[in-house]
């Protein structure tokens, strides 16, 4: 293991204890070489990891453990050290932190409705995965495009999308921190043209067996909405894309039984305009 126990102790940040098992409790000890009665306490967070629920607990004999302090939904930003103070008047051999509930901030992400929107439209973004003591560590940010957010600071914001976008400039990135760390971004399209243009091309599902080799053909418009033209042939054996020429990706078809080598990936081409793309067409999938 690289994060032992001893890590936890050597007052060096860029080390840290992490216990072996994820599930918990966990539990982090220390044997005085004599008896000492500890008056206070001090955790450091790391950055993306730490309890925010423990009793801090004393023994002479590492079998009966007293309880000198309980701590709950204790939130910490990334290395942020808490110091606690103990009405402690006995002197202990052991002395352990027993952790009953940790925050994780790898766990956490942005939780959201749909990369597409239309322009004028909204959405509520929440944080996903964080217990909610320590959403007020969590800060909203759009880093790059356009469209405003309802507020800045907690587990929930409303996004709204800017009134036009031509050339997709608008279209926002949106930025979660928590606890001092960018936890995630979310790139959403905001799109203003409701046209049925054709934004993009692509090739997908081959198939192997119609009179040869095969791949579906699918439109993609501006409005979102697709159509499909199937059983588009190519030259075998094989399938190939049509990804400017290039085959791509590795994967086999399985019909009646038998198992056939393919070529082909799922490509998408940008057949937008300058005039299509000046209207505001900005579908997610070409993000």
């Amino acid at each position: 293991m690289s994060h032992e126990a001893y890590k936890a102790f050597d007052r060096d940040t860029s080390t840290y204890w992490e216990s072996e098992d994820n599930a918990g409790p966990h539990t982090l000890g220390y044997q005085f070489s004599t008896a000492e009665t500890v008056t206070k306490y001090a955790v450091t967070a790391n950055a993306n990891k730490y309890p925010s629920s423990w009793t801090f607990e004393g023994s002479n004999d590492d079998v009966t453990w007293t309880t000198l302090d309980t701590q709950t939904g204790q939130v910490f930003t990334a290395l942020e050290k808490k110091l606690f103070s103990l009405a402690n008047t006995t002197s202990y051999l052991y002395y352990q932190l027993n952790i009953s509930a940790t925050i994780d901030w790898n766990d956490a992400s942005i939780s959201y409705d749909s990369q597409q929107m239309s322009v004028n439209g909204s959405q509520t973004l929440s944080v996903d995965g964080v217990p909610a003591e320590a959403s007020s560590t969590c800060t909203w940010e759009i880093t790059s495009g356009g469209g405003t957010l309802d507020t800045y600071v907690g587990t929930s914001v409303v996004y709204t999308a800017p009134a036009t976008n031509a050339n997709c400039l608008s279209n926002p990135t949106i930025t979660l921190s928590c606890g001092g760390n960018v936890i995630d971004t979310l790139q959403i399209a905001v799109n203003g043209d409701t046209s049925d243009s054709v934004a993009s091309v692509g090739r997908e599902n081959c198939d192997p067996t119609w009179p040869g080799p095969a791949t579906t053909t699918f439109f993609r418009r501006c409005n979102g909405s697709n159509y499909y033209i199937s059983r588009d042939s190519y030259r075998g054996p094989g399938c190939y894309d049509d990804c400017n020429g290039v085959s791509c990706g590795c994967r086999t078809i399985g019909y009646e039984g038998v198992t056939y080598p393919c070529i082909g990936c799922e490509c998408t081409i940008d057949v937008r305009t300058e005039a299509l793309l000046a209207t505001g067409c900005c579908p997610a999938n070409l993000l």
